[in-house]
């Protein structure tokens, strides 16, 4: 079995896919009471090995995944194997939405929020940041739900969501959500990439998400993909007469953010207004997203070091020998407000993610990868879980001020490392 990209294949010795939680507790007590491992795995769709582990692998795909809303308070109850492509429709037809979107919605529920997976937005968080409730089977098969607000909240349970998949078998979350609401997508393009990396900022706060593209080329320029929301009337939030600079050249057709690629994998743009969940992602649910052959990186920096960091890579994109260039194949910058899940990259920190799409040459990725952490050292960036990093367990502990207590909670929870793999030992011990 391999991931997504099948840059990785995993070590499990065999991959189980229970049929009903009893039937989960049942495997979980096995294999504890075994001395063995047992790790989840969702789509398979992270480029890092955060699903893999050794022993067997546990899919959820076969669980009950029916989503139940509690209207008064607008949260709803959602099993973990489902897919962010079923659960969107499932929420907008009952009037509710998530704020905010990755680029695509083939993974599931509970790897997004494990790996603190997100969209774009000022105001938007991590997915796990929507978290309100954690239902789980622990290390000794006992199925659990701990809630995450409210005067009975314990002060670790903001540890559950961005788990790794190191703290038990997430089952079933539940999250807040807000009014359904429709989006109009319109990519602005030939943006200079000076103009765009002077005003960062600005440019990401221009809508309800924007997503820049650029290949951090100065000969070149960069697309802005601007997605706003639209008020009850239908008629976008933001006065469209007020148009800012990077607005000077809208797309005359539709886009694909990687240059050269079919943008017929892509959802609607040109301003029509659709859906939220039709629109906040890039790819469409049935389309192979992106390059399709490929390998990514992420790193969240804090909101304040934008412009600098973006300095930082143009300088890196003039050397057209370098590692950086020739495995780059697009960047995509995005606004992530910060959450209060202790392994979460946005942590505590209103950050900008910086990602990379990698074409698929592991040795040059590898070498741009260590060129661009080399690069960021400085502003503390902290990578996404489930792409490509090199960053050490050191950097990791004096860049995310909870990751003690993040191990901590999982030897308690977890004393006998059942659910422990080669990352999750290395990040936090055991």
């Amino acid at each position: 079995m391999r991931n997504w990209a099948g840059n990785l294949s995993f070590s499990a010795s065999r991959v189980v896919a229970p049929g009903s939680v009893e039937e989960l507790q049942a495997l979980v007590r096995r294999v504890a009471s075994e001395g063995g491992a047992l790790h989840p795995v969702g789509a398979g769709h992270s480029f890092s090995a955060v699903a893999d582990g050794p022993g067997e692998q546990v899919s959820l795909r076969n669980l009950p995944s029916a989503v139940e809303i509690d209207r008064e308070r607008g949260v709803a109850s959602v099993g973990g194997s489902m897919t962010l492509a079923q659960l969107c429709p499932a929420l907008d037809g009952a009037a509710r939405a998530l704020p905010a979107l990755p680029s695509l919605l083939g993974v599931t529920l509970a790897g997004a929020v494990a790996t603190a997976t997100h969209g774009s937005g000022e105001a938007a968080q991590t997915l796990a940041g929507s978290v309100v409730a954690v239902e789980w089977v622990d290390a000794t098969g006992e199925l659990r739900r701990e809630e995450l607000t409210g005067p009975d909240a314990p002060p670790w349970a903001v540890g559950l969501p961005v788990s790794l998949g190191s703290l038990g078998i997430v089952t079933r979350l539940w999250l807040e959500t807000v009014p359904s609401y429709e989006v109009a997508q319109v990519v602005y393009e030939r943006v200079a990439l000076d103009e765009l990396v002077a005003s960062l900022p600005d440019v990401l706060a221009g809508a309800h998400s924007v997503s820049v593209f650029t290949r951090w080329r100065e000969d070149e320029g960069s697309r802005i993909w601007c997605k706003r929301r639209l008020a009850a009337s239908g008629q976008v939030e933001a006065d469209p007469s007020c148009r800012p600079w990077w607005a000077r050249t809208a797309a005359d057709g539709p886009r694909h953010p990687v240059p050269g690629m079919p943008p017929e994998r892509c959802t609607p743009q040109l301003g029509v207004p659709g859906p939220w969940h039709e629109r906040l992602p890039h790819f469409l649910p049935t389309a192979t997203p992106s390059l399709g052959n490929e390998l990514q990186s992420e790193y969240f920096v804090g909101r304040d070091h934008a412009t600098p960091v973006g300095e930082a890579l143009c300088g890196l994109g003039r050397d057209r020998s370098s590692a950086f260039v020739r495995a780059l194949a697009v960047s995509e910058l995005r606004s992530v407000a910060g959450d209060r899940c202790w392994l979460s990259p946005a942590f505590e920190r209103d950050s900008v993610a910086f990602h990379f799409t990698w074409l698929d040459d592991p040795d040059t990725v590898a070498r741009a990868v260590e060129a661009v952490e080399e690069l960021l050292a400085p502003f503390e960036p902290r990578p996404h879980w489930g792409k490509l990093f090199a960053t050490t367990p050191a950097s990791l502990r004096a860049r995310l001020p909870r990751l003690g207590d993040a191990a901590d909670l999982r030897r308690h929870l977890d004393p006998a490392g059942v659910f422990s793999n080669n990352l999750t030992r290395e990040v936090l011990g055991g």
